[in-house]
C-alpha cells in the first residue's frame, strides 16, 4: 500500500491538460482486495499536484506528470514510486489502473465542490491552534482559529525549526561572521573532504549532496529518536559520510543539524543560546525554546498520532537545528510578522534570507530554507514541520500582506490548509 513518508519533501509538477474545464478534485476507493479498500484524492490546480490518503494520514503527496484529458487520466508520483492510467467513462470518472508495486482497480470521480470541506472546517477537525496575519493600511491584524485545545498552548514546530537556523545564518552573514562561500571544513578540520567543502548555504537549501540522516544515527528509544544523538557522533558523521556529487536537491534534517552546530562553533556559543540571543530575545519570544531535554511544562500541549493515540515528546542534542524548537501560536506570529513587514534594521537580513538561491521549476524557487512556491497568480513563502506527534505550518504571502501560523498537536500535515488559506480561502 502507500508508503508512509514525510510530507517535508518538495517535488516539482509536469502539468498538461487540454482546453476544458476540469474538477478541482477527483477521488476514488483503492481496491485492495474484495474486503478492502482505501480511499484516495487527486487534487488539482493551475500549478501543483497532490495526492491524498486519508485512512493512512498521508496529504499533499506530490504528483507530477500529470496529464488529464476529455479522454485519460494520467499521473506519476515518484516519492511513493506509483502511478496511475486511467480512461475518461461516459459519467466523468477515470477508471484505471493504480501501479505501486502491484496493480489495483481504482475510479476517480470529480469531487463535488459543493461537498468540499473549507480550509477552516478542515482546521475544526482536528486540535489546532493558528492565527491568520495580516498588514493592512499600516495595521496588523490577528484573527485566531482555534479548534479543541485551549488556546496558547506551546507546540513542537519540527522542522519549521530550520527557518530559525536559516535566520541565524542569514545573520551570521551579514555580521561577517561567515560568507556566502565559507566551507564546513573551517569549522571541522578533521572532515571528510567531500564533506569539508560543503558551503554552508549549500546546507541551507538542501542542496548539499548529504543524506537525510546521518547513517550513525541509532537510536537507543525510537519514541524519542534525537535525544542521543551528541556531538561526538555528529563529529563521527562529519569525518565519515559520503556525499552524492554532484550535490541536488536532497532534504536533510543531517545538513541542518550540522548547520546549526556550526553556526554555534563560529559564535563561539552553543546553539541553544545562540538562538535565544539572536532571535528569541530581540523578537520577544518568551514562549519559545529548544526542546534538549524533559522538563516539567504544564503548558506543552501532548501530541498524538493521526489515530489520536497520545505519543511522547521529542528532545534533541546535536541535531537540534534539524526541530528542536517548541513555541505558540503568538510567538509565531510574533516571528512571521518580522519577516512579512521587516524593520530597517532587519531587512538586510530578512532580504538575505529570502534571496532565490535554487530554481524548483514553475516559478518556485528554494530560499535559505524557505519554499517560494507560485500558486495561481500569488507567490507564496512557507514551510512546514512534523514530528511524531505534532505538525505545523507558516508562510505568507511575498507581498508581506497576508500570513499563516498553523501549530497542531496531531501528526496530520496541515500544508494544504495552510496554503488554502494564504490564498484567501477560508
Amino acid at each position: 500500500m502507500l508508503k508512509r513518508l514525510s510530507l517535508c519533501s518538495f517535488i516539482l509538477l509536469a502539468f498538461s491538460a487540454q482546453t476544458q474545464d476540469f474538477a478541482d478534485s477527483y477521488s476514488g476507493d483503492l481496491v485492495v482486495n474484495e474486503s478492502t479498500s482505501l480511499p484516495l484524492q487527486l487534487n488539482l490546480d493551475e500549478q501543483a499536484a497532490t495526492l491524498d490518503s486519508p485512512a493512512q494520514g498521508a496529504f499533499g503527496i506530490p504528483v507530477e506528470e500529470v496529464d488529464i484529458t476529455n479522454t485519460k487520466l494520467t499521473f506519476r508520483s515518484s516519492v511513493i514510486q506509483a502511478s496511475f492510467d486511467g480512461k475518461r467513462q461516459e459519467n466523468g470518472c477515470y477508471q484505471g489502473q493504480f501501479k505501486q508495486g502491484m496493480s489495483l482497480a481504482l475510479t476517480l470521480c470529480p469531487v463535488d465542490e459543493s461537498q468540499q470541506k473549507t480550509p477552516t472546517q478542515e482546521l475544526a477537525e482536528l486540535p489546532v491552534d493558528a492565527a491568520v496575519v495580516e498588514f493592512t493600511d499600516g495595521q496588523w491584524n490577528v484573527e485566531r482559529l482555534t479548534f479543541n485545545v485551549d488556546d496558547n498552548k506551546q507546540y513542537e514546530i519540527g522542522s519549521v525549526t530550520k527557518t530559525m537556523v536559516a535566520w541565524l545564518l542569514a545573520k551570521a552573514l551579514q555580521d561577517g561572521v561567515v560568507s556566502e562561500q565559507t566551507p564546513l571544513k573551517e569549522y571541522w578540520p578533521d572532515a571528510n573532504p567531500h564533506v569539508g567543502d560543503i558551503k554552508l548555504v549549500d546546507l541551507a537549501t538542501h542542496h548539499s549532496g548529504l543524506p537525510r540522516l546521518p547513517k550513525n544515527l541509532a537510536p537507543k528509544n525510537m519514541e524519542d529518536p534525537y535525544v542521543d544523538y551528541g556531538l561526538a557522533k555528529l563529529t563521527e558523521a562529519v569525518k565519515s559520510s559520503s556525499v552524492s556529487l554532484p550535490a541536488q536537491y536532497e532534504y536533510s534534517n543531517f545538513g541542518y543539524g550540522l548547520l546549526a552546530e556550526t553556526l554555534a562553533k563560529a559564535y563561539d556559543e552553543p546553539f541553544d543560546s545562540l538562538i535565544q540571543e539572536k532571535l528569541f530575545n530581540p523578537l520577544g519570544m518568551s514562549e519559545t525554546y529548544i526542546a534538549l531535554e524533559p522538563i516539567d511544562n504544564p503548558q506543552l500541549i501532548a501530541g498524538t498520532r493521526i489515530d489520536g493515540e497520545q505519543v511522547p515528546h521529542w528532545h534533541f542534542d546535536a541535531l537540534a537545528g534539524a526541530g528542536a524548537v517548541i513555541s505558540t501560536v503568538d510567538d509565531m506570529a510574533t516571528y512571521l510578522k518580522a519577516l512579512m513587514q521587516p524593520d530597517n534594521d532587519l531587512l538586510p537580513l530578512v532580504n538575505t534570507l529570502f534571496e532565490d538561491r535554487k530554481s524548483l521549476g514553475n516559478k518556485s524557487a528554494q530560499a535559505l530554507a524557505w519554499i517560494k512556491e507560485q500558486r495561481g497568480d500569488t507567490m507564496l513563502v512557507w514551510h512546514n514541520g512534523q514530528t511524531a506527534g505534532f505538525s505545523s505550518f507558516i508562510g505568507f504571502t511575498e507581498d508581506g500582506k497576508r500570513g499563516i501560523v498553523i501549530l497542531s498537536s496531531r501528526a496530520r500535515s496541515v500544508t494544504e490548509i495552510g496554503k488554502k488559506l494564504l490564498t484567501n480561502n477560508p
